[in-house]
């Protein structure tokens, strides 16, 4: 079937939505996507989906494998309201989530959301469970982002933010572009792959929160506290910029995690921080660049441990640090080592 338009005061839907031209549902008040054990929902459409609740839009659609909404297009979620979404979304060009004024809209996830598109990825904020982001374009989140539950099929006791911008192919096997059910979509016209989160990233006082920024372009973020999890940046042709960048165990039972900075043509972080919430041994921070500058305005590895950790920074170029530069233990035992 070439277009498929559903206009409604509520959309209640089950089942199964193929177009092989544009898919619209609209919704002057709500859209409700709900699948079932028995039934998977599936919402494909060969060229762009646009998802319309002008109230809100509420999806819970994770009883099956297979990938509920795919676009061969661009893939939209609009919404004035709470925007829920509880699936897995698969676009062919942009994923996008906006008010209907165009401005970007915030996200709200309880279980399992996983994005992917060939193109870029973008919207205003996100709070939910652990997510998964794989873009062959740029990512671009304009406010926070707050990991509030785990998900089981990326870890099952810690919070993930995984963001990975400029792929070819994920660390799950995701090809660009995407195979879905025979049909292929078309590859994305996509130059970019930068990360840009103009806002902070966190979890809560309870639980570690592993991130991972992976980007082929630059990576621009504010401030990541992961609360004693690894942080890991990595943009293979760009450079990196942050605020602050902490991992510390505010329960005081767990490690201070891994920080791992690595650019091609530079970075840029005002303040780093690891430390243990306990008497354990916290990780190594290591910050790389292959061609440009690393700049610091502070770098701190409290080590309330019995063997200090590293610290270990390396470039070819120019290292600016401003402020201290410290690996040491706070009890009368042996610190960590600096390597430049």
């Amino acid at each position: 079937m070439g277009c498929i338009n559903l206009f409604a005061n509520n959309l209640n839907l089950q089942g199964s939505l193929q177009a092989s031209e544009s898919l619209t549902l609209r919704a002057s008040e709500i859209v409700q996507v709900r699948d079932s054990i028995e039934t998977p929902f599936l919402a494909q459409a060969g060229e762009d989906l646009s998802i319309v609740g002008q109230q809100s839009i509420d999806i819970l659609a994770l009883n099956h494998p297979q990938t509920p909404f795919q676009s061969g297009g661009n893939l939209s979620l609009v919404s004035d309201g709470v925007i829920s979404a509880d699936a897995h979304f698969s676009s062919g060009g942009d994923f996008t989530v906006r008010e209907q004024s165009g401005g970007s809209a915030n996200i709200f996830s309880i279980d399992d959301p996983i994005i992917q598109a060939n193109g870029d990825i973008s919207f205003a904020g996100y709070s939910g469970a652990s997510l998964q982001v794989i873009a062959g374009g740029n990512i671009t989140v304009d406010g926070d982002i707050t990991i509030t539950a785990v998900d089981p099929n990326l870890d099952p006791v810690d919070f993930v933010l995984d963001l990975q911008a400029g792929v070819t192919e994920s660390a799950d096997n995701v090809s660009f572009p995407f195979t879905t059910d025979g049909n292929v979509f078309s590859e994305s016209s996509s130059s970019g792959g930068s990360i840009t989160v103009d806002g902070d990233i966190s979890g809560n006082a309870s639980n570690r929160l592993q991130v991972n920024l992976d980007a082929r372009d630059e990576i621009q973020v504010q401030s990541i506290t992961s609360n004693g999890g690894d942080i890991e940046l990595n943009s293979s042709t760009g450079l990196i910029s942050a605020a602050n960048i902490v991992s510390i165990n505010g329960v005081g039972s767990g490690l201070g995690g891994e920080i791992s900075l690595d650019a091609q043509n530079g970075i840029k972080v005002n303040y780093l921080l690891t430390a243990p919430g306990g008497s354990t041994d916290v990780a190594n921070v290591t910050i790389t660049s292959q061609l440009g500058s690393i700049n610091v305005i502070g770098l701190d590895e409290n080590l309330f441990s019995v063997t200090g950790r590293n610290i270990i920074i390396d470039t070819p170029n120019t290292l600016f640090i401003e402020g201290d530069l410290n690996a040491r233990s706070d009890i009368s035992q042996q610190a960590g080592n600096i390597f430049i």
